[in-house]
């Protein structure tokens, strides 16, 4: 069975090799679809992962609820209190928490330089559990009690501001006094605006500072509840607490399901017009096919008087169309591993989670595809190749 297959592809190959501007044509016709199926594959899955993941660095993974919570006297101890309390109540569903007083459009003056749209925020280390920042360098919050509030500057800030490697003198507002801070890292966390985010231990006189503009939050994340559920939970706590007027609103705040059905919509339009390409390229196919099968019909019939069986008939003539179809999906391959990583670096943000990859689920699904198309267009010449008459060898 094996050498028969064997001797058809041999076969199938010398009749590709004697027809090479036909089957450079058919190939050409196919990688295009094909090329557009790996492009389109390939760079719609790494567009679609970078939104997500920027939507994730941004407001959480899905579901995440922002409880605000309205002014008290003492906001860090309030924000303490209610956090512990959403920990205990969505413990049992891996709920995860964290704590956040946000002042935005805050003047920064670091070093002479001065910044009048950098966002603080005092948060505690768990913020990284439900936002994974990226580390660019140094490292995250730790929570320990310090001397100076320790702060991380995402990528925007550290660009637009002098930050030294040792403390930094901040001043916050016009009137204020400089309040000291040790820069412990940097982060990329997918904004466009400059932030801080500083430690809520030891951040009492940040805290002071900042009473007046500031927003606190704390963010619930569960990844087994769903926004119903898990928002159900929040208004037990509020409830059984006794505590509900402290709590200003409960809202989703990820966008994933948002995103992920735009991409989805995006993604299906693109795959009918790269689909539209390879019907093309079978169509090419199918003319070619039949257009050589009556210059063959000697060819046909001559093997066919030398022993070789209908289906093996038929086996050439698919081979042959499987040999070109692999042929262009390669060079597809090729052209897809260059180009397709090159204009992901140039596109994709400056701090990226890791260098673009090679899509090799785009390419086997373009193999498969270019073998599909190409078996689609040859199956009806190759079952009229089969039914060629050994007498027609005869004809005069």
């Amino acid at each position: 069975m094996m050498r028969r297959f064997g001797g058809s592809l041999a076969i199938a190959w010398q009749g590709v090799r004697r027809r090479p501007l036909r089957n450079l044509l058919t190939a050409f016709s196919l990688l295009v679809g094909v090329l557009a199926v790996m492009l389109i594959q390939g760079g719609g899955g790494a567009v679609r992962d970078a939104i997500v993941r920027d939507s994730v660095l941004q407001s959480g993974s899905a579901t995440t609820l922002q409880v605000s919570l309205t002014p008290q006297p003492d906001r860090l101890a309030n924000l303490t209190e209610w956090k512990g309390l959403l920990s205990r109540a969505t413990a049992d569903q891996q709920g995860r928490t964290a704590g956040m007083l946000v002042a935005d459009g805050v003047t920064v003056q670091v070093g002479g330089v001065i910044a009048t749209d950098l966002s603080v925020r005092l948060t505690d280390p768990d913020l990284r559990e439900l936002r994974p920042f990226p580390l660019v360098r140094g490292s995250w919050l730790t929570g320990d009690p310090t001397v100076a509030p320790v702060a991380v500057a995402n990528t925007v800030a550290w660009e637009r501001l002098p930050w030294s490697a040792g403390d930094a003198a901040l001043v916050i507002g016009t009137s204020r006094q400089p309040v000291r801070l040790r820069l412990a890292g940097v982060v990329y966390d997918g904004g466009d605006l400059p932030t801080i985010y500083v430690d809520l231990a030891g951040s009492g006189r940040w805290a002071a500072v900042l009473h007046d503009q500031a927003i606190a939050s704390v963010y619930v994340h569960s990844p087994t509840l769903g926004e119903s559920a898990l928002t159900q939970r929040v208004r037990t706590v509020m409830t059984v607490s006794g505590r509900a007027d402290e709590v200003g609103g409960v809202q989703r705040v990820d966008r994933l399901d948002q995103y992920a059905d735009q991409l989805a919509t995006t993604q299906r339009v693109f795959l009918a017009i790269a689909a539209l390409s390879l019907l093309v390229g079978s169509v090419g196919i199918l003319n070619i096919g039949l257009a050589t099968l009556r210059e063959r019909s000697d060819e046909l019939s001559l093997r066919r008087s030398f022993g070789a069986t209908s289906p093996e008939v038929a086996r050439i003539m698919i081979l042959e169309s499987q040999i070109v179809a692999v042929a262009a999906a390669v060079v597809a391959m090729v052209i897809a591993a260059v180009v397709l990583p090159a204009a992901l670096r140039a596109a994709g943000p400056e701090y990226p989670l890791g260098p673009p990859t090679l899509p090799v689920t785009a390419m086997v699904t373009g193999l498969l595809v270019s073998c599909g198309a190409a078996l689609a267009g040859a199956l009806a010449p190759a079952i009229r190749a089969a039914r060629v008459p050994i007498a027609s060898i005869m004809r005069v």
